[in-house]
């Protein structure tokens, strides 16, 4: 199994309010029992989003992470 992380960081003086992630790779689906999303979240200190993949498939799996960012004040 392998496990891949990654994120989108947030321009300075913004705060991240969403994010998430794209599948780019072909042959394999965010369906497949064999990659799995385990985290998809804000970073510990809300400037990013976060990700973490389990992928026990023979293939690469390609994901491109976003943040959606707003002002922080």
């Amino acid at each position: 199994m392998n496990v891949a992380s990654g994120g989108a960081l947030c321009p300075a003086g913004t705060v991240v309010i969403s994010g998430g992630y794209q599948l780019l790779s072909g042959g394999i689906s965010v369906e497949d029992s064999v990659v799995s999303n385990v985290t998809s979240a804000p970073n510990a200190t809300n400037t990013g989003w976060s990700l973490v993949f389990f992928n026990n498939s023979q293939f690469t799996a390609v994901f491109r992470p976003f943040a959606i960012c707003a002002n922080a004040s």
